[in-house]
């Protein structure tokens, strides 16, 4: 798990807020390149003694469930790029990050 907030990644927190898909933020993607194919963004806002916002990323058994976990990627960011979302301003490297996906998926 990694913490993040707006005084110390504003990125994340922002991209994350407004519905962007983990791995295309910077600490996502920071996860991703480290071996992290799974994510949950541990975000509650209930009462305030929750802690610290927080990004989790978890690593497959296996390379078969990591193949599996790389395709719902690539088809989270698929399902995020038809929202038309203002994708630049949030995450200007998006595409390079799918066609990274793309390429781990079909190698």
């Amino acid at each position: 798990m990694v913490e993040y907030g707006l005084r110390e990644h504003p990125e994340t927190a922002k991209a994350l807020e407004a519905g962007v898909p983990p791995i295309l933020t910077k600490l996502g993607y920071l996860l991703f390149r480290s071996g992290f194919t799974s994510f949950k963004d541990w975000y509650f806002a209930e009462g305030w003694l929750e802690g610290n916002t927080k990004l989790q990323g978890e690593k497959q058994l296996n390379e078969e469930a990591r193949k599996r976990q790389i395709k719902k990627l690539t088809l989270d960011i698929e399902d995020f790029l038809k929202r038309g979302k203002r994708i630049q301003e949030l995450v200007p490297d998006a595409i390079n990050i799918y066609k990274e996906l793309l390429k781990r998926k079909n190698g």
